[in-house]
């Protein structure tokens, strides 16, 4: 008898015994591809701090590091990584607002 017809056999078994069947699927190398990013999280070591100063690096920082998010993700998450005054201001502004609408 082949491997499938012992298993099924043996899985119809169980089910008439009343046991519980787990079947288990080898899964292919390179078959399940992700994409993960890892952003840190505001206060974290090596999480982007805008204090006031470089305004045009920290800019093309805050893209490259949110490329994959939305515009709106973008405007609601920039306050957590700037300086306290900064993210007040932003608060502030009508596209912020706009945005938690």
């Amino acid at each position: 008898m082949s491997r499938q017809g012992q298993s099924s056999r043996q899985g119809k078994m169980a089910a008439r015994a009343g046991e519980t069947t787990m079947k288990i699927v080898p899964v292919q190398a390179g078959a399940m591809t992700s994409a993960l990013s890892l952003f840190p999280l505001p206060h974290q070591l090596g999480a982007l701090y805008f204090d006031g100063i470089n305004v045009t690096e920290s800019l093309a920082r805050w893209e490259d590091l949110t490329m994959d998010w939305t515009d709106r993700q973008r405007i609601k998450k920039m306050p957590l990584y700037y300086k306290t005054t900064l993210s007040l201001y932003i608060k502030e502004l009508d596209i912020y607002r706009e945005s938690e609408s």
